[in-house]
């Protein structure tokens, strides 16, 4: 199987959130092999998806009771992602990825959504906006998608809605290609680019 593509993120990381790899033993870029893995070569469960990075966590001690659990399919994977379970929180995602045919564990990270402090919000500025649609969400990420990759011809666009953002992934249509395209969380409200990382 293919290694995943190497993440370029070094000069954005203050700037928008793109995040590093868990600073914990072993939550990295990993290949582990794992035994649900269904017959014929059909995908495993989002149940086995799940299990897996539970079970990641438990090794690396990560701690997952104020999280709650969502998850997300795309063609060639599980994302795993555990959000805070406190509303209007300052923390970090924690997300899995799992190859969704041989359940291996792709890569494993927390996300910094890179929110500012609610504390220094002025009360003036303090409203409760309408979440955007979906569709809005996909057009900010394809702006950006267009601006660093020039098209988006060569992506199937996923995205799956979580508590407070999206997640929005470009996955390479042509599976026999190495490498993929960008992912993205996006405010539900605000619609900021959160956390965005770049595949090549």
């Amino acid at each position: 199987m293919k290694q995943p593509a190497l993440i370029i993120c070094a000069y954005l990381l203050l700037l928008t959130g793109c995040s590093e790899p868990m600073a914990i033993p072993n939550i990295r870029s990993v290949k582990r092999k794992v035994g649900d893995t269904q017959q014929n070569g059909d995908a495993i469960r989002k149940d086995a998806a799940i299990a897996i990075a539970r079970a990641d966590a438990t090794k690396n001690q990560v701690p997952l009771g104020d999280y709650n659990t969502a998850v997300c399919r795309t063609k060639q994977a599980w994302y795993v992602i555990f959000e805070p379970a406190a509303p209007n929180h300052n923390g970090a995602l924690k997300e899995y990825i799992i190859d969704s045919y041989n359940g291996v564990l792709l890569n494993a990270r927390q996300v910094s959504l890179g929110r500012p402090d609610r504390a220094e919000v002025k009360a003036e500025n303090v409203f409760v906006p309408i979440e955007l649609s979906r569709d809005e969400i996909i057009n900010i990420s394809n702006r950006d998608t267009i601006e660093a990759y020039q098209s988006l011809e060569p992506y199937n666009v996923i995205t799956c809605e979580l508590a407070e953002t999206w997640l929005v992934v470009y996955e390479l249509k042509d599976t026999g290609l190495v490498g993929g395209g960008p992912q993205y969380f996006i405010d539900k409200k605000t619609g900021d680019i959160l956390s965005k990382i770049y595949y090549q």
